[in-house]
Parts: C-alpha cells; structure tokens; sequence
C-alpha cells in the first residue's frame, strides 16, 4: 500500500508518537482532575506538560487559553458560536471561498436560522487580489467575525492569513484561524497572527492521533461552553465553572491522546522534521511533473499536495477508486470544500489530492507514476 491521503490523516506516525503512546498505556494514569492519589495526579501532570507544550510551539499567551477538544471541527465550533450564538442584532460574519465545511456547516446554520448575514471573498481574487477583496466585503458593512482558513485543504495554497487578521482586527472584527493544514507543515506564532482564536487537529500535519483537535484562544475574545458536564470541582455548582480551560473541557479528558500529542510535538523539535518536509516537498513536484508529462490535468501542487484529474474527465471518486484497487491510497470528490472546487470549475467531477506525508520514500512515488502510466 502506497498511502497519499495525509491531508485527511496522517500515516505512519513517528516513533516519538509510538513511545509516548505506550509508555501512557502502560502507566498508571488516572482521571485527570478527579482525585489526590498519585494516578490522577500523574494525568493532570501529564496534560498540563503537554499544554504547556503548546503554548510554547504556538506561542499562546497561556496555558489556561489552550483547550483540549475532540477535533478541530469541534473547536472551530466553539470558536464561532462563543461570539456569535447569542447576538439578536444579525451580525456580519465574512469568510473566504476556501474554506472546509467544518467552517461553512457552522455558518450555514446560523445563517438559516437568520442569527448572521453570511459574506464571502476569494482569498487569490484573480483582479482584486486577496486584500483588496476582503478589504470590499469590510466596507459594506462592520462585521463581528471573520473566519480565514490558513491553507487550502484542496490545493495546499496558503492564504495571507496574518494581512486579512489584520484588516479584521482594524475593522473591529474577532478573528478565527483555521489552521488544519497549517499546524505541523509551518511555524504559526499565535500572538503575531493576528488571530482572536485558532483551531487545529493532532492527526494531520501534527503527525498524532484521531480525536484529539486544540483551540487556542486571546484573551480579548468571548469563550461560551458548547458541552456541559462534569470538571472535579465545583460540583455543587448548576452552571459550569468560571475557572480556565476547565470551563471549556466537559467530561473526561483523552488523557492517552494527549500524551501521543505530546510525542509528536517531541518529534517536530527535531532536525530530522525539518528535514523530512523539505523532502515532501520535492517528492511533490517530483508527482507533480511525473504526472503532468503523462498527460493528466495538473490543478495544483502546494507543499506536499498534489492535485489532478484523469485526462478523460473520469469523475474523481471513480479514479481514486481505480487507484486504490492498484494500492495507491489517494482521496476523490469535493473534499468537504465545495466553494473552492466551484471557483476551479470542478464541482461536478472533483478532483484527485494526493497528500504526501514526511515518510514517503523516492520508490513510493516511482511506483504512483507507473500506476498512473498505466490508468492513462
């Protein structure tokens, strides 16, 4: 099996994630925050070192504004709702054509049950160009909220995220960062972003474990529970505890999850990270090249995405498939980003992403170019 489907998930995970896995599965952890013995301790130990982890390689302003969550779409949620569920004046939301349904869905709700006036720009605006076109949007009207996504989950494009923070936070507006494809593949600086939240999963560019997403919050900005429940303190209490990032963490934390975590952000430390992006990199363009002389449509390469369609107009879904069946993992359709492909022209057939991911070797991608001379 060849798998080129990292921008979903990641595979294989380094062995720092391994080791912290296990040593975390064969310790005795407790529930964190649910008692004094020496297990529970060791959880909330654990959890704090890996937060504070965090806010070092993000540059959060504190330990206390970096929440665990179940998923980034999760914390996108919780970004979006905190400062927009209870307005009754129909606020101004603006968005990029970008973005993942994980934003869209949230908006999309709010819009329909007619909370927010919904407001779109295309980040690379082919005349206007990204700023000048955010900057059109601002000026029809104050907006609450703008949500900016950091890089295309479609092509791989980065956005010029920190200009459009900045042209929000100028217009009074909060900002929420969707770093899902972002977090692991740059450096992003949380204070210098510009950025009033910021959302990201562990299982994509991070390189650890499903079900576990972070949101990283200012202290400028609105933070409202979306899930209600148990914290180890303040039981007598009806409403959720005031108390950071408690207040935010309903329920059990995923304490071995966060500990996988914790092995990932030891692995990104290390010079041999740094260089095995660069390699992805150039594995990319070396698919990338391959398949363009082979005659497929070539839509985009960006970092370690590579985006193509078959050069017979073969629905995507229906070529990822053939692929599979060859052992070439790869992933079709609109990639829960159906704005961007309507922008590509290629809302009706999709398109084909593969996503490279930092241990792919050369024969991995001289075995994909033979796979496609052969589906031509």
């Amino acid at each position: 099996m060849i798998y080129l489907d990292c921008a979903a998930t990641s595979y294989p995970k380094p062995e720092e994630v391994r080791r912290a896995l296990d040593r975390a599965v064969r310790s005795p952890l407790g529930n964190p925050g649910r008692g004094g013995h020496r297990a529970s301790l060791a959880a909330d130990e654990l959890c704090f070192s890996v937060r504070r982890a965090l806010t070092l390689a993000f540059d959060a302003e504190s330990e206390e504004r970096v929440f665990f969550c179940k998923s980034a779409t999760e914390a996108l949620n919780l970004a979006i709702f905190s400062v927009l569920e209870n307005r009754r004046d129909r606020p101004i939301v603006v968005t990029t054509l970008w973005e993942h349904n994980a934003v869209l869905r949230p908006l999309y709700e709010l819009a329909r049950k007619q909370k927010i006036r919904l407001r779109f720009f295309d980040p690379e605006h082919p005349t206007l160009g990204g700023r000048t076109a955010l900057k059109r949007v601002l000026a029809q009207g104050a907006a609450l909220l703008c949500v900016f996504t950091c890089r295309s989950n479609v092509t791989g494009r980065r956005t010029d995220y920190q200009a459009f923070c900045k042209l929000a936070k100028e217009s009074g507006a909060y900002t929420v960062l969707d770093a899902s494809q972002e977090a692991g593949e740059a450096r992003i600086a949380f204070r210098d972003s510009g950025a009033d939240y910021l959302c990201f999963p562990a299982h994509k560019g991070l390189l650890a474990l499903p079900g576990l997403g972070i949101l990283i919050a200012s202290r400028a900005c609105p933070l409202a529970p979306r899930v209600f429940g148990g914290t180890g303190f303040a039981a007598q209490e009806r409403a959720m505890p005031a108390a950071l990032p408690e207040a935010l963490e309903a329920g059990t934390l995923p304490v071995h999850l966060i500990a996988a975590l914790g092995g990932a952000l030891e692995y990104f430390a290390s010079d041999a990270a740094r260089g095995a992006r660069e390699k992805t990199k150039l594995l990319a363009q070396k698919l990338k090249a391959g398949a363009d002389a082979l005659g497929y449509r070539v839509l985009a390469q960006n970092g370690g995405i590579v985006l193509l369609n078959h050069p017979r107009g073969t629905h995507s879904e229906a070529f990822a498939l053939e692929l599979s069946q060859k052992g070439v993992c790869v992933r079709g359709g609109l990639h829960c980003a159906p704005l961007i492909h309507r922008l590509m022209g290629t809302q009706n057939v999709g398109a084909v992403r593969f996503s490279l991911g930092p241990f792919l070797a050369d024969e991995e991608i001289d075995e994909t170019l033979r796979v496609l001379q052969k589906l031509r």
